[in-house]
């Protein structure tokens, strides 16, 4: 995960995060976009959002898809794509969380 202030832009200033997250990913400058933020405001958990893109060597696009028909909840089919442009498809009988949690411990 790579991080960075930005001097003089909070969240808390008139547009917000919104405004935040088009100054650094508006149209043209990222693909695959994603901004995660926190739901809740009770006891300053809200604190962090997570925002970015198609960017850098360690970016992968996951796509997961439930096996048809499937004997159990958890089996399906992951396809990874890499920022190299290496596509790499997985049977997971585990699921999707369980591989999640691998590639967090690695």
């Amino acid at each position: 995960v790579k991080w960075q202030r930005i001097q003089g832009c909070t969240a808390s200033q008139a547009g917000g995060s919104n405004t935040l997250f088009w100054e650094l990913f508006g149209t043209g400058k990222a693909e695959d976009t994603f901004w995660l933020d926190s739901a809740t405001t009770a006891q300053q958990r809200a604190r962090f959002s997570f925002m970015g893109g198609r960017q850098g060597p360690l970016w992968e696009r996951l796509t997961f898809r439930l096996a048809q028909p499937s004997l159990s909840d958890r089996d399906g089919v992951l396809t990874v794509e890499k920022a190299s442009g290496e596509v790499e498809q997985l049977k997971l009988g585990d699921g999707f969380f369980d591989y999640l949690n691998c590639q967090l411990l690695r």
